[in-house]
């Protein structure tokens, strides 16, 4: 099918020798393919380049310097000639309809829209990784990420990009929030889909959830957070530590009756819900509060914050 508008692929990559080969393979393989590939390599000691430069001389490949992944993107965007640029990662796995598809729809559908993006599917070897893609990554369509969305590069330019803040994780979620805040519109297409490595261990999930939350207190402020990570969820989660806790105490049967009580009148729904989302649900909320409270001491020890906030908010 032909169509009449091109767009480019901004990627940045770090040491990412294991999986380069694979998303090259995969872009290529795309049914309505980029007209330009642009690589920004954030300073990989690998052989990361040298495969980039082997695969194909023509991808534009910028490399010498210490790039974040936001200074890496922002780079890789402004170089893009294309008014529609596809921000994609490596260690993802895209269906090879999947850019055709959001042009397909910018294009037949005559959107008013700045951006379009798809579903974001995890896969699990190990039993947690199974659990994290079954459990975690449900939602249909909540707001873009960078594991695969095309965006009108003059709207990008107009907004500011990728707030450069963020070292390793949460440039996406801080960005396309702050465009739904100002009006900008995308539009979730379900045929296109990307699968993402889902974490496959406790440790992996824990050092994603940390940086993740580090991320999230930087765009929120102290009353935000409450409303953010949900004021039930955090006094339901309390209630059921307070519950396991009285088990174990040498407690009166009157209080761990209470304590059961108002855990079960505090969410009723969940009684309807498989034990693998249950679990689900325990790990992410432990997981989200250990976060948390440790990113404030982190925050307040490198001077992130004043006294007046618990995490900073990012002004553009």
């Amino acid at each position: 099918m032909n169509h009449n508008l091109e767009y480019s692929i901004a990627v940045t990559v770090y040491n990412d020798e294991k999986k380069i080969l694979q998303f090259l393979d995969n872009i290529y393989n795309q049914t309505y393919k980029p007209t330009e590939i642009i690589v920004v390599d954030g300073g990989s000691c690998d052989n990361t380049c040298n495969i980039i430069k082997e695969y194909d001389s023509t991808i534009k490949l910028i490399e010498g310097n210490r790039y974040t992944i936001s200074q890496g993107l922002n780079r890789a965007i402004q170089e893009a000639t294309n008014k529609w640029v596809g921000i994609a990662m490596t260690g993802n796995q895209y269906n090879e309809c999947f850019f055709e598809v959001l042009i397909q729809a910018i294009e037949e559908k005559n959107l008013d829209v700045d951006g379009a993006y798809g579903l974001v599917r995890g896969k699990g070897d190990t039993w947690f990784g199974k659990l994290y893609a079954k459990e975690m990554m449900k939602e249909d369509c909540g707001i873009p990420t960078n594991h695969g969305v095309l965006i009108n590069k003059d709207v990008f330019e107009e907004t500011g990009g990728f707030c450069e803040d963020w070292v390793y994780a949460g440039e996406d979620a801080e960005y396309y929030r702050r465009l739904y805040e100002t009006g900008k519109k995308f539009y979730c297409e379900k045929k296109a889909v990307v699968v993402w490595d889902a974490p496959q261990n406790y440790q992996e999930y824990f050092r994603q959830t940390y940086w993740y939350t580090i991320g999230e207190m930087q765009m929120l402020s102290n009353g935000q957070i409450l409303v953010f990570y949900g004021k039930k969820n955090i006094i339901f989660f309390l209630l059921n530590l307070l519950a396991v806790l009285s088990v174990f105490m040498n407690s009166s049967m009157i209080i761990k009756g209470i304590l059961l009580l108002l855990v079960a009148v505090g969410d009723i729904r969940l009684l309807f819900h498989s034990w693998s989302r249950l679990i689900a649900w325990y790990i992410t909320m432990f997981t989200r509060m250990i976060c948390l409270m440790s990113n404030i001491k982190y925050l307040k020890r490198k001077n992130k914050i004043d006294e007046r906030y618990i995490i900073r908010k990012v002004l553009r």
